[in-house]
């Protein structure tokens, strides 16, 4: 299972950050970046040094060890669209995607949760097709007139996530960001897009 479903299990809500891939956030003394070299899946991306590399089997996890929640600033992994979480196969679900117009909604890729995915724009990773979307669970409650999770105490606080979903041959691939404010979601903008543009596939 991936990383992200694993969050989204425990959160229940998500929501996120929008804007074109940049290749900004200069690599100043105050944010030193450090290479990471995976060996399985073979990937390498550079990342903030203050940031703190979590292998597993998918992927890596970026792990902030200052904040409470979330502490998982960036997830990487190999295994989008787990089986048995998505009504379609990986690449099926990626195609939808990527042939969505800007803005549409594509609710109903998964019968897991209560959110919808929308399409922010398509764009190349190393070279590879991607889609960038965010995954928003908070408004679908809000148009149905439910509850969300800050009106319930039972309820953990809302995420917001972004997600770039990338086509490398015959495996999606998945990088995310989370934040637990809006506040946060400008901070950590910079450090995904700027992570995001160091991704190459080995």
């Amino acid at each position: 299972m991936s990383k992200t479903i694993f969050l989204l299990q425990i959160a229940l809500s998500a929501m996120v950050l929008t804007g074109p891939c940049t290749t900004g956030f200069a690599q100043t003394p105050a944010n030193r970046y450090k290479a990471h070299k995976n060996h399985r899946p073979l990937f390498s991306i550079s990342y903030p040094e203050h940031l703190v590399v979590q292998e597993w089997p998918d992927g890596v996890i970026l792990i902030d060890e200052k904040l409470s929640w979330p502490r998982d600033v960036i997830q990487v992994s190999n295994d989008a669209f787990p089986r048995g979480y998505f009504n379609y196969a990986s690449i099926r679900v990626f195609e939808i995607l990527r042939r969505a117009k800007r803005g549409e909604i594509k609710p109903r890729l998964t019968d897991f949760g209560s959110g919808i995915y929308r399409k922010i724009e398509n764009i190349t990773v190393d070279g590879y097709p991607a889609v960038k979307v965010i995954y928003d669970s908070i408004e679908r409650m809000e148009r149905a007139g439910e509850s969300t999770p800050e009106d319930s105490g039972t309820q953990p606080p809302p995420i917001y996530v972004v997600s770039v979903y990338i086509k490398h041959h015959n495996k999606i691939w998945e990088i995310s960001s989370l934040a637990s404010s809006k506040a946060m979601r400008e901070e950590r903008a910079l450090i995904f897009e700027s992570i995001l543009s160091t991704l190459k596939f080995r």
